[in-house]
């Protein structure tokens, strides 16, 4: 398992918090649009949830010949996309049973199969490999499963899975 740093390890706390947070508001009566489209437009600073959640912002970016290695920056128009820390884009609006995290279930209400299971279904091995991608392919590979798996998870600092108080009903579901 990879080393995970504090600060990785306080934003996946925000995170659960975020998510807790969410189906809290859901409870309330909010609609999916007014969670995921409303309030990230509202302000959080001076409140308890700004300590909790930091919000990385950037005023301006430096003219550079060259990129950061933390991502920042990268994109003058978006400076935050794609930086480290940062949470990635969805292309799509979520679709969850709960319509906040819950993975959705079949029709008949059977548990989806895990995107593994249908990758390896629909995508078969090539007959013949291709003489000059195979490495290049492989190096990319690495290069974004090492930033994906920086990702945090639900361990504490000693390796113990985070305390019944801090999680209280919620699952951790097999991605």
């Amino acid at each position: 398992m990879h080393h995970i740093d504090r600060y990785a390890k306080d934003l996946s706390y925000s995170a659960l918090m975020s998510v807790a947070i969410t189906q809290h508001l859901h409870r309330l009566g909010l609609t999916p649009d007014q969670v995921v489209f409303g309030l990230p437009a509202m302000g959080i600073d001076g409140t308890a949830l700004n300590a909790i959640c930091p919000v990385n912002s950037i005023v301006e970016c430096a003219a550079s010949k060259y990129r950061s290695v933390s991502g920042h920056c990268n994109n003058v128009n978006h400076p935050l996309r794609g930086a480290v820390y940062e949470p990635m884009q969805r292309f799509l609006k979520p679709d969850y049973a709960d319509e906040v995290s819950t993975p959705r279930a079949s029709t008949i209400g059977a548990p989806l199969p895990s995107a593994r299971r249908v990758s390896v279904q629909l995508i078969t091995e090539p007959t013949e490999a291709h003489n000059v991608c195979v490495m290049m392919v492989a190096q990319w590979a690495m290069f974004v499963y090492e930033d994906i798996a920086q990702i945090g998870n639900n361990r504490v600092f000693k390796g113990n899975v985070l305390s019944d108080c801090i999680l209280s009903g919620s699952a951790f579901y097999g991605i």
